[in-house]
């Protein structure tokens, strides 16, 4: 029994170096085997600096002016992490290859202790790996090395694992619940799969145990285990899901910063631009020529391609017709059988709500949207989170079929069906792995400029807190723009600046909208630009960053306005000067802007020309005293000491959201607590009716929260675990 325990705990070590020699390979290969290249993470940026999104994770806000911050998106600084190790311990010229190198291995690996677990085959269970990580569907992982991506697809096998562990135990609470859940969480990353898996996990689970196992399970039992992995799940989710239940449940009015609004609404907007200009169907991606003019980006016009060849979509369902013959051949009986013919349904379920936002379902996915718009909020993006799923039933089908076959066939027989198999799977993924993208599409492969570095450096260097503006922006929804060097994407300057810059890329549409600064940006001319350097300057904005090497001639990912004339315009002014300029930036420093927190007297306030929601021409108009001091505890706390000698409003600038709240001390001793009002139609104000010298901590009310769920979460997980040992 020990032997054949270390026999296959050799085997599993042997099969995990295999899969890194190869994904080491193909990611070298995809470098041109020059390792120091940088891995650009697509809509979510693969971090030039992982301390800075280590850093953002322990907070609920982030320090912008970009509104609320969506509280999930702290799941980030899970993915950073490892990277962030990796800094420590190697040289960074190596650090993101051994991250993407982890990332992509994992995948492979994960299927294959899956499929060994239930199979006992080596060889099957190898090949099932590599079917499940090398596959045209993961066209969008190679276009777009997202690492929440990456990750969910490695996560996916073991969660499945570790469910159909904890299944088979006699206990209700094990290790493998705990890790399970554990596991789980990133998922929050992904809202859609993290309440898709709350069903798929363990229904698949049960489907392997009762038709691939054939163990049966009482009914009530079942119950108990599946009811206790979902509260273990939510247990482990309760920091994220609390606190943005508390952020989402406030009614935050619009905000309306002196601007014209637009008519179309934010999700609208942003789902439009997905259904129609950015079509990037992960078939079209792997068989059709890549268009010149959006480097690593899919245009709308793929899609009639797409439509006009009968061949992408018999490729399309390969895997379908692939399993169909296979079952075929092998007649396979009783539990195997309708294992396999339940595993068919599911795919074709999955592999039907894959295509609703592609070509020729998109016209199905339309016609919804306009009748049941909740229906594409949830599903817009299946397309490339629902791949994962159905690639694992996928794999994990073929592996049961194979073993069956090899049951029913002779070594011979076996061999060439192995043969042709792996003959007709190689031309299927050939054009998305090797042809066209390689493991990694070479848009995303980065030899980032040396100017991004002093850009960013030389903005970090300096100690007040303020925010930066880059020109121009996109029209693209997620904020992607397209540069003459040779990369498309969001800007690189996010993963370096510690500074806050005032983009769309963060929070896509939204915070442009609500501010109005697109519209203005949008239609800029000389008699605009004062009004616009009005509310810069009131957004706490010192540096404006013209992006000199935008293309603006591409014509699927544009951009409001040209760089030369933001830079005419800006140079135009007495009161901004140019302090920098590199091959790819032009950096210009506002003589005045307003601090992240300043006073105004209530009355002068009440009673300035155009009303309390006009921009002020400098901060501090009717100042009621002095503002001794502004410092910055971290992106939720913030402490200023003032002198007032009137009553009068602490402007805060940061966007409006009335769970920011004010203590008000007075000789030290607290002397009341202050809810925040909206200022200038997008900022926080909090009314003080104290004179003299006083101290104001102004906290955003969340944080406490997150961190007190955070501590209970741990606590009853730990007890959890530690309980079967104790008992003992």
């Amino acid at each position: 029994m020990h032997t054949m325990a270390r026999i296959d705990a050799l085997r599993v070590c042997a099969a995990i170096a295999s899969y890194v020699l190869l994904f080491g390979f193909l990611l070298a290969y995809s470098l041109g085997f020059n390792l120091s290249l940088f891995i650009e993470g697509g809509d979510t940026l693969a971090p030039l600096d992982p301390f800075l999104f280590v850093e953002k994770g322990f907070y609920v806000w982030e320090d912008s002016v970009l509104g609320r911050l969506n509280v999930l998106a702290l799941i980030q600084s899970v993915y950073s992490l490892p990277l962030a190790l990796f800094y420590l311990v190697l040289p960074s010229s190596l650090a993101h290859f051994a991250y993407w190198l982890l990332l992509f291995s994992f995948m492979p690996s994960s299927f294959f202790l899956l499929a060994f677990y239930l199979t006992r085959r080596f060889t099957i269970s190898f090949y099932g790996g590599i079917l499940y990580s090398l596959n045209l569907y993961t066209a969008i992982i190679h276009h777009t090395p997202v690492y929440h991506m990456l990750y969910l697809q490695g996560a996916t096998p073991l969660l499945l694992l570790l469910a159909i562990r904890y299944l088979e135990s006699r206990r209700l609470l094990t290790w493998h619940a705990l890790a399970y859940s554990i596991l789980y969480v990133p998922l929050l990353r992904v809202i859609n799969m993290y309440l898709v898996y709350l069903m798929f996990i363990p229904v698949y689970s049960y489907i392997v145990l009762r038709y691939y196992k054939g163990r049966r399970l009482p009914p009530a039992g079942l119950l108990k285990k599946l009811a206790a992995m979902a509260v273990l799940v939510l247990v482990a989710s309760m920091p994220y899901l609390i606190v943005a239940w508390v952020m989402l449940s406030q009614n935050v009015p619009g905000s309306t910063l002196n601007i014209e609004y637009s008519r179309r609404s934010v999700e609208s907007s942003a789902i439009h631009a997905t259904l129609v200009n950015v079509v990037r169907s992960a078939v079209t991606y792997g068989w059709v020529k890549q268009l010149p003019e959006t480097p690593g980006l899919q245009g709308f016009e793929s899609a009639r391609i797409y439509n006009s060849d009968p061949l992408l979509t018999l490729a399309t369902f390969y895997p379908i017709i692939l399993l169909s013959l296979l079952v075929v051949a092998v007649r396979a009986r009783g539990g195997h059988a309708r294992f396999i013919a339940l595993s068919l349904g599911v795919m074709t379920v999955l592999l039907f709500f894959m295509k609703m936002v592609n070509p020729p379902l998109g016209s199905v996915n339309r016609f919804l949207y306009d009748n049941v718009p909740f229906f594409l909020v949830l599903f817009r993006s299946a397309w490339k989170y629902l791949q994962v799923p159905y690639l694992l039933v996928l794999a994990l089908t073929v592996v049961a079929g194979l073993r069956y076959a090899q049951e029913r066939l002779g070594k011979t027989v076996f061999k060439t069906t192995m043969i042709i198999i792996a003959a007709l799977h190689l031309v299927y993924i050939y054009p998305a792995v090797l042809a066209s993208s390689k493991l990694v599409n070479s848009a995303w492969i980065v030899d980032v400029p040396q100017d991004y570095l002093e850009v960013s450096g030389f903005l970090n260097s300096r100690d007040e807190p303020f925010r930066v503006m880059p020109l121009p922006q996109s029209m693209h929804p997620t904020g992607y723009l397209v540069y003459t060097w040779g990369y498309g994407g969001p800007d690189l300057l996010y993963t370096l600046l510690y500074k806050p810059m005032i983009d769309k890329y963060h929070n896509p549409v939204l915070p442009n909208w609500t501010l109005g600064l697109v519209g203005k940006l949008e239609r800029l001319s000389y008699s605009d630009i004062d009004s616009l350097v009005s509310e810069l300057r009131l957004l706490n904005v010192k540096y404006v960053i013209v992006r000199k090497s935008v293309d603006t001639e591409n014509r699927y990912i544009r951009a409001w306005g040209d760089p030369r004339e933001y830079a005419s315009y800006l140079e135009s002014r007495p009161d901004i000067s140019k302090v920098m300029e590199t091959e790819n930036f032009i950096v210009y420093e506002l003589s005045s802007y307003c601090p992240r927190i300043w006073a105004v007297s209530l009355e002068s306030w009440e009673s300035q020309d155009g009303g309390p929601q006009r921009p002020p021409d400098q901060c501090g108009y009717g100042s009621p005293g002095n503002t001794r001091s502004v410092e910055k505890l971290n992106p939720t706390t913030w402490r200023v000491r003032v002198d007032v000698s009137e009553p009068s409003i602490i402007v805060f600038a940061e966007a409006f959201d009335p769970l920011w709240e004010a203590t008000v001390y007075a000789g030290g001793t607290i002397v009341d607590r202050i809810g925040s009002t909206m200022v200038y139609g997008a900022l926080n104000g909090f009314k003080i009716n104290h004179t003299g010298s006083i101290t104001l901590e102004i906290r955003y009310k969340p944080q406490k929260l997150f961190i007190a769920s955070i501590i209970a979460s741990v606590l009853i997980l730990t007890s959890l675990a530690l309980y079967p040992v104790l008992r003992r």
